[in-house]
């Protein structure tokens, strides 16, 4: 682990020349999530039932197609060769078996005691390991699946971050390119490097106004398939976002995220906010620790598709004494329900 006193950190505006080290950094710091989110998806209960019922159903069908192939193949030798016979005759005497099977197993579903002669049957070494063949398969089919969903996201919110505001960081924070018309952007951009490599970036943070981006919001919102009723405006005081806090994996550990919440909430203040915004998804349990013991309450929980969890909390820029206490208070609780203990 590298050491580094925290004197030496420096915390300053981002620079054009920033952006080949700052965008390497975000996205690092979301590809850290793709493997729990494929995990997570992966070990979900739904998952392993789905697999052990394909590989059941599927192993029940190749069982029963082995036993009518081998019952007509048996027939046909007895029975000799029928010349005249055209060639859907064998089709029909597999399909006639076939059902026969099928009403057989109907039948000893049926009879009396019938129970053990069933679990025999179907525990038998040669259904075991056509079971376990069929199970690995499906398994690996399924995993597979997931793990290119995983990419597909991870994917889809690299080319939105770009198309959002990574692509034009300096025209989305510190301009008034995105900027509704006669409204001052508050927005910032920091990074964080060594002061005596100011070049190096080790970090970033960004404060977003959502304020002064109303009508871009807007407009995304209204592209994602929003409507003009569902779209909340902004509050000028109370919706400053903190967005884009990532460390390079490199320098973790160093308190350089404390330091880049501590700059932002401090500037939030300055610039006449009176509320700091997150949202995280529940499976960045080590970002979501941060914001809770950083004083971010919890608000609400958004679902995203279905099953994508998102944390929103929020601080208090002008909190008492005994806000801070009971949030304190509170922390163990959240913790707990983001599975920490």
């Amino acid at each position: 682990m590298i050491m580094i006193d925290n004197s030496e950190i420096l915390i300053r505006p981002y620079k054009a020349e920033d952006h080949e080290q700052v965008v390497p950094i975000i996205l690092k710091g979301f590809h850290w999530v793709d493997y729990p989110i494929f995990l997570s998806k992966a070990k979900h209960r739904s998952t392993i039932l789905s697999i052990l019922i394909k590989s059941f159903i599927y192993t029940a069908l190749i069982e029963l197609a082995l036993v009518a192939f081998i019952n007509t193949r048996h027939n046909s030798f007895v029975s000799g060769p029928s010349p005249s016979s055209p060639p859907l005759s064998s089709l029909f005497s597999f399909t006639r078996l076939s059902f026969g099977r099928l009403k057989d197993v109907a039948e000893t579903l049926t009879r009396p005691g019938s129970t053990q002669g069933i679990i025999l049957q179907f525990i038998k070494p040669s259904t075991v390991l056509i079971w376990a063949l069929v199970t690995i398969v499906v398994t690996l089919i399924t995993l597979m699946g997931i793990y290119r969903w995983t990419l597909g996201i991870g994917q889809e919110y690299i080319t939105n971050c770009f198309n959002d505001d990574l692509g034009d960081i300096q025209g989305y924070y510190q301009s008034q390119s995105f900027a509704t018309k006669g409204r001052k952007n508050r927005s910032q951009f920091w990074v964080a490097c060594l002061r005596t490599h100011p070049q190096l970036v080790m970090g970033c943070i960004a404060l977003d106004d959502n304020w002064a981006h109303s009508d871009y919001l807007k407009k995304k919102h209204l592209a994602q398939g929003g409507t003009e009723e569902s779209f909340k405006e902004p509050n000028e005081v109370m919706d400053a976002e903190l967005r884009r806090l990532s460390v390079d994996p490199n320098y973790r550990r160093l308190g350089i995220a404390k330091m880049l919440i501590q700059t932002l909430l401090e500037s939030a203040k300055e610039q006449g906010f009176r509320r700091v915004f997150v949202m995280s998804t529940y499976i960045q349990t080590a970002a979501l620790k941060r914001y809770i013991q950083y004083g971010f309450d919890k608000e609400r929980t958004i679902t995203y598709g279905g099953d994508t969890k998102t944390w929103l909390g929020s601080v208090n820029l002008y909190s008492t004494e005994q806000d801070k206490e009971e949030q304190k208070k509170k922390q163990k609780e959240m913790l707990q329900e983001i599975g920490i203990a």
